[in-house]
């Protein structure tokens, strides 16, 4: 079989999909106030993975004792 016939081949059989990936975990930082601690997360998560956080997507933030 050439490779031209078996590519034209794999291209009828692939089929696309869509997918929704959600991710959760959990990290602490020192931070002086709430809105200090947002920007520090979206700056580093963007600086560290290339993700652009959303507010929303902060679910739970809360102060250690």
């Amino acid at each position: 079989m050439n490779t031209e016939k078996r590519e034209k081949d794999l291209i009828k059989e692939e089929k696309r999909y869509y997918a929704d990936i959600e991710i959760s975990w959990g990290v602490s930082f020192n931070a002086r106030n709430k809105k200090e601690a947002i920007e520090y997360l979206k700056e580093q998560y963007k600086d560290d993975y290339g993700i652009d956080l959303n507010d929303s997507e902060i679910t739970k933030l809360e102060e250690d004792k």
